[in-house]
């Protein structure tokens, strides 16, 4: 059923938020409206939002007088209403904004002694900025644009100096913004082996002849991590992190912290040691400081991706109080079935198999994904034991493969294969000699490195 677009984004909003948006859209309604019957609606229901249906369903359960095209229109209407809160919302949330909004609309207006008292203010504010900030850098440039393409004799009394440092500032901008992307093509184009040669020839003639490459220094050492990672850079870009070289909220901030855990896995996973507790001591700095999360909150599955590779590269016992402390951030019903299927995953990456069984049985997760890993790693480590218990691991292959079948089209096609060919490995593994079985039959299999284990184990015996 199509939900509508307007329950869609006050889903999504925070406890907190809902006053704010209800005086925000309380504020557009004449009392005794129809739309304040709507909101009222609203309000009363935001816990089951999909429950009210659509236009059609309102009409019949709350106006009945009303036509189904009277209703539609009022719930497009509260929707304009609401993007306009967001976008004010947004404005609020952003540094700077309202202040460069501000200059602008002071200097249309003429009123150019407030678009000078605004930009004085935002000065001072600029100027409290220690760290290397694209924000504020973009901020400053934005102001300086505002007050020299207008009418504003500010630009006459600062002469040359003020598009001198106007075109300095826009350089600056776009050099960190082009070795952010820059990294980025790298990093992307090797994950999906695509060629971004183009694309980096014109980043790399914008960082030519950089007359300051010190302010950037970070960003250019973190375009050398990923281009050639070593563990001393990492190291040192980690540290540097940590000592506040760059502000916590802030894009680079965000990217940085992603970028020095990846390449860490990358040099982990090529034989390379790394320094102990490394791994988790970024993904502990990256939950701390708002990386992995928005309002706090993590979906189920950045939660489930940063605890395999958490699983991977960290101690078990670590990993199990990391799960304590930060399942109960994910935006999920039930945290405690998916705190389960997360130690079902670090047992699996440290090979505890007999202890999965005691995490997956379960069948009250909320999402799809959950259910379908949960089965997954249950049916592993059934497998793992079914010698001993060949019934029990028969019924899990054949629920597995039944709720393969009934949810078929909730699934990608090649998530799906992932998973039918997993079970066609398992089953192989009983019914074909070991020789006769390889894993580049399989274009796309999940949990490829288990199955490479599970082969070189039965090639021994």
């Amino acid at each position: 059923m199509h939900v509508p677009k307007l329950f869609t984004i006050l889903s999504h909003l925070e406890k907190e938020e809902w006053n704010s948006w209800v005086k925000g859209v309380k504020g557009q309604i004449v009392p005794g409206n129809d739309a304040e019957m709507l909101l009222d609606v609203l309000v009363s229901s935001r816990s089951k939002l999909d429950s009210l249906g659509q236009a059609d369903d309102l009409q019949l359960r709350y106006f009945p007088t009303r036509s189904v095209k009277y209703v539609s229109n009022l719930l497009s209407t509260l929707l304009n209403w609401t993007e306009d809160w967001i976008v004010l919302q947004q404005i609020k949330a952003e540094k700077f904004q309202k202040e460069l909004i501000l200059l602008r609309w002071y200097n249309e207006r003429g009123l150019y002694t407030f678009a000078n008292t605004t930009a004085a203010d935002l000065e001072s504010q600029l100027g409290e900025v220690k760290n290397l900030s694209l924000i504020a850098k973009r901020a400053r440039m934005s102001m300086l644009h505002a007050q020299y393409f207008s009418n504003n004799s500010i630009k006459n009394e600062m002469g040359p100096a003020m598009l001198e440092e106007l075109c300095h500032l826009f350089l600056d901008v776009t050099q960190m913004q082009a070795l952010i992307y820059a990294t980025e093509l790298v990093n992307w184009g090797r994950i999906r082996s695509h060629d971004f040669s183009k694309e980096m020839s014109l980043m790399e003639e914008l960082l030519l002849n950089d007359p300051l490459p010190q302010n950037k220094r970070y960003l250019y050492d973190l375009y050398q991590l990923i281009r050639h990672p070593t563990i001393d850079l990492a190291e040192d870009l980690k540290n540097r992190l940590f000592s506040g070289e760059l502000n916590p909220g802030e894009e680079i901030h965000t990217i940085a912290t992603l970028y020095i855990g990846a390449m860490m896995v990358k040099l982990h996973s090529t034989g390379i040691p790394i320094p102990q507790n490394y791994f988790m001591q970024i993904t502990e700095y990256g939950m701390q400081h708002g990386v992995y999360t928005q309002h706090g909150r993590l979906t189920n599955v950045s939660f489930h991706n940063l605890i395999m590779a958490l699983s991977i590269n960290a101690d078990f016992d670590e990993v199990k109080v990391f799960i304590e402390k930060w399942a109960q951030n994910v935006q999920t019903k039930n945290k405690e079935a998916t705190a389960a299927l997360a130690m079902a995953q670090n047992c699996f990456y440290n090979e505890r198999y007999r202890e999965m069984i005691r995490y997956t049985w379960r069948s009250d997760f909320e999402f799809h994904n959950q259910k379908t890993m949960a089965m997954c790693l249950h049916c592993i480590a059934c497998f793992m034991f079914r010698k001993e218990d060949p019934d029990i691991y028969l019924n899990a292959l054949k629920s597995f493969k039944n709720s393969l079948l009934r949810s078929k089209d909730k699934f990608t096609t090649r998530n799906y294969k992932n998973y039918s060919n997993l079970l066609d490995f398992m089953k192989r593994c009983d019914n074909e000699a070991p020789e006769q079985i390889s894993l580049d039959q399989y274009d796309t299999i999940i949990y490829r490195k288990w199955c490479v284990k599970v082969l070189a184990t039965l090639r021994k015996k």
